[in-house]
């Protein structure tokens, strides 16, 4: 019976425990307002730019016209734990509100630039095959994108 006790306490215990949290997103959802040509991009933790919100466990991220968000808020927002973002459904719009058809969802990467010696997040969103979001010529892309991330860091570190 003691041990029938102890499996039971246990089992409630890592087992009965609601995992899931108010802040845990479960559903992303991509909202472009731009017909997206090659890439767009979200800038975390921007200084003096609006934080994300978790509206009933979905987060919903809207680009301005140039496909592009800066937030305030850290690239893990809503994640599960520092290390994993956690089992979430993802849904990418046009800038009609139509969800994008599966052959065409884009594929994301996420990286670090520097500025000033501070490190700062960003996640690319390609909707093409190319590697280049501005440009063809490897070098004016570089160049462009570096202008980006001067404009939109540049503040924080005056």
């Amino acid at each position: 019976m003691k041990k029938s006790l102890i499996l039971l306490s246990a089992l409630c215990l890592f087992g009965c425990s609601d995992r899931e949290s108010d802040d845990v997103a479960k559903q992303v959802n991509y909202h472009f307002s731009a017909e997206p040509k090659a890439c767009a991009y979200v800038f975390y933790e921007v200084e003096g730019a609006p934080a994300l919100e978790l509206e009933d466990r979905n987060l919903n991220f809207r680009f301005d016209d140039q496909n592009i968000i800066t937030t305030s808020s850290p690239l893990d927002f809503g994640w599960e734990s520092k290390e994993s973002a956690g089992i979430k459904t993802y849904n990418y719009y046009n800038s009609e509100g139509t969800k994008i058809a599966e052959e065409e969802i884009p594929t994301s990467v996420t990286g670090a630039v520097t500025v000033d010696d501070v490190e700062h997040d960003f996640t690319e969103i390609h909707f093409n095959d190319k590697e280049e979001c501005f440009s063809d010529d490897s070098a004016e892309n570089n160049k462009i994108f570096s202008e980006l991330i001067e404009k939109i860091y540049k503040k924080i570190n005056k």
